[in-house]
């Protein structure tokens, strides 16, 4: 292929990487999923105005800027859509690079070269060519390089390179790409920091190039490295040969609730019912916003944004409505996300997708983290697969363990603290409560004849009375808080709620309450069903709470660990026990009784089911038959009553 037919060839990709969201997007269809805008698309890219104008004077005022931010925020989308159609209208000709790191592939430095000269044919500039093994230092500060536009203005080359952490991962895979990225990194800080390679250098010792040749103040080009957060300790670690790394920079952060309801309302707002777009900003960011400064404080995500919006926006097609409307938004939330998702891993393997829903969600549903090491070692998930996750912004990759790790510190020292200070205030409460108490003895027992001492010493009793339950009430706080810290949720919670009951309106209790409960799985079996050897006529819940008793057709008793969900244990009687001839014994549930069919009460150990003594036979039989009667005063029937009356009299065992 010649040399002419290549420059067609890269002219037509450039072509296509700008006019690619045009074909998807338009009056109709403004928002575009997960795909990032172009420039073409840049009439429908709201928001980021502010981010936009600020990336722009960074441009304008350095050589060298830094645009990082986590993953699926929108790096792309503005430069392409935000920055580049700025920079064109102030005489800078944008060019968008991403390096391919494959060994295959030409040097990156020759691959920016290349971008250049198509870029430069693309906008009909007139620039003169590169010359062989010219360095891009050399070719921009030649006296006899200048790039002048169609309209004969000077133009200012911006090379931006968008997911520059790319030659800190792909850059890295062996050691010929290491080599190929370390030669590049050295050339493109030459650039930056406006200084002769070493080569070049060289050469000029040695008289092989003419100094004349060379402006060695002119200013060359700008550079943008846009990079994820999270590889920033990576592009530090450059900073000794290219200290401009570390002056300007710009973090893209979250939309806010604002910005989000622009990017909803601003592309098409005749497609949007009224009130629909908060709607859809309060479901994207998974809370309430209510107000306008509500909304102003929420934090969303850009992708899931426009997924949203368009996937509603094709539903509103698909249905022949006219504008999105709120049950549309409210009707389809799950199904939405869903889809999505499965569009996400449908081309996954299996141990890649088995990985996500089993390792990366914790057993209640909520998001997990893990050490990316960590997760590399499970069976069928590699650094690509996680990348292509990350892309589709599925994934995220964070560097936090050190935060969360101070943070974890940090609380953990406070509540210390905290509940050193209220078992001190306790203490000195306590032995203020009891010198009052002696006071006050002194004083009603001197004032008892009168009236006036009466009224006086009732009222500090009161007040002492209110004084102790408040002291309590905190003893239990400190308690409950120290018992949590220890790990014993379950006490340290009943004490919690005790002192939350003592004074209702205790901030700090039901604080750690809901804090408790938040922090912790309490697994209960839910919606199992248990499967009796004989269906149960009858059930009595023991007074430990954990265990009950079931009567079943088969005549016999059984224990069921309601803990356990299971039957702990099983008894048997030679007589058929009558229908609800079940009972335990108010006072002692260590024993419960079975009324037989002959007549005859059995009494029996409730631990073991053995019996305890002979079966009784009552005086008269039909006063102990077994009847379904009414309630009586504090649950019990009026069965329950006789037995009890009978049991006083002696004619059942304790």
């Amino acid at each position: 292929m010649s040399e002419s037919d290549q420059l067609d060839v890269k002219r037509s990709a450039l072509n296509v990487q700008r006019s690619g969201a045009a074909e998807f997007i338009d009056r109709d269809n403004p928002w575009p999923g997960l795909a990032s805008f172009t420039e073409d698309a840049r009439g429908f890219f709201f928001g980021r105005e502010k981010e936009t104008d600020e990336l722009s004077r960074l441009v304008r005022r350095q050589t060298l800027t830094v645009l990082f931010g986590q993953s699926g925020l929108g790096k792309s989308s503005l430069l392409h859509a935000g920055l580049f159609p700025l920079l064109r209208e102030t005489d800078h000709l944008p060019l968008y690079l991403r390096l391919d790191h494959a060994p295959t592939t030409p040097a990156l430095a020759d691959q920016v070269r290349s971008a250049l000269t198509v870029a430069f044919a693309a906008v009909k500039a007139d620039a003169p060519a590169f010359r062989a093994d010219e360095t891009l230092w050399e070719y921009f500060h030649r006296k006899d390089v200048d790039i002048w536009s169609a309209k004969n203005r000077l133009l200012t080359p911006v090379l931006a390179f968008d997911q520059f952490e790319e030659i800190f991962t792909l850059g890295r895979a062996d050691e010929t790409c290491r080599e190929r990225s370390r030669v590049f990194l050295a050339e493109l800080a030459c650039l930056v920091e406006n200084r002769a390679p070493v080569a070049v250098q060289a050469k000029l010792d040695r008289g092989e190039l003419d100094p004349a040749r060379f402006n060695f103040t002119k200013p060359s080009c700008s550079v943008i490295l846009s990079l994820r957060e999270d590889f920033l300790p990576d592009l530090e670690s450059l900073k000794q040969a290219m200290p401009a790394l570390v002056h300007n920079r710009l973090r893209l952060k979250k939309l806010s609730g604002t910005q989000a309801l622009e990017i909803v309302t601003k592309p098409a707002p005749h497609l949007l019912a009224e009130g629909v777009a908060e709607k859809i900003v309060e479901f994207v960011a998974g809370a309430r916003g209510g107000s306008a400064e509500r909304l102003a404080e929420l934090d969303v995500e850009p992708p899931l944004l426009s997924v949203i919006c368009r996937e509603l926006n094709d539903r509103r097609r698909a249905l022949g409505q006219e504008k999105i409307t709120a049950d549309l938004v409210s009707g389809n939330r799950r199904e939405i996300l869903t889809d999505f998702y499965e569009r996400s891993v449908a081309d996954l393997p299996a141990a890649m997708r088995n990985f996500i829903e089993d390792h990366l969600l914790t057993k209640s549903g909520f998001r997990d983290n893990f050490a990316l090491e960590t997760a590399l070692g499970f069976p069928g998930v590699t650094q690509a697969l996680i990348d292509t996750l990350v892309a589709r912004r599925l994934l995220r990759v964070e560097d936090r363990l050190l935060a969360e790790v101070v943070r974890n510190a940090r609380d953990a020292r406070q509540q210390r603290i905290a509940l050193e200070e209220a078992q001190e205030r306790e203490r000195l409460a306590l032995a203020a409560i009891v010198r009052q108490a002696r006071r006050q003895r002194f004083m009603i027992a001197g004032l008892a004849l009168a009236v006036v001492g009466l009224c006086i010493g009732a009222f500090f009793g009161i007040r002492a009375q209110h004084r102790a339950a408040e002291l309590a009430g905190q003893a239990e706080l400190a308690t409950g808080s120290r018992l949590l810290d220890e790990g014993q949720t379950g006490d340290g919670l009943a004490h919690l709620v005790a002192a939350a009951r003592r004074d209702q309106g205790h901030s700090v209790a039901a604080t750690r309450i809901v804090s408790s409960l938040a922090a912790h799985n309490f697994l209960l079996p839910v919606g199992a069903t248990l499967k009796l050897p004989s269906p149960a006529t009858y059930a009595l819940i023991l007074a430990d709470g954990r265990s009950a008793l079931l009567l079943c057709e088969d005549s016999r008793v059984r224990v069921l660990d309601l803990v356990e969900w299971k039957v702990a244990q099983e008894f048997s009687f030679a007589q058929k026990i009558q229908l609800q001839g079940l009972r335990v014994a108010a006072k002692n549930p260590a024993v419960f009784a079975v009324a037989l069919v002959d007549g005859t009460v059995q009494v029996c150990d409730t631990a073991t089911g053995r019996p305890r003594g002979k079966p009784i036979t009552p005086p008269n039989l039909a006063k102990v038959r077994v009847e379904p009667g009414r309630p009586l005063a504090g649950g019990e029937s009026r069965n329950d009553h006789r037995v009890r009356r009978r049991h006083r009299r002696g004619a059942l065992p304790g």
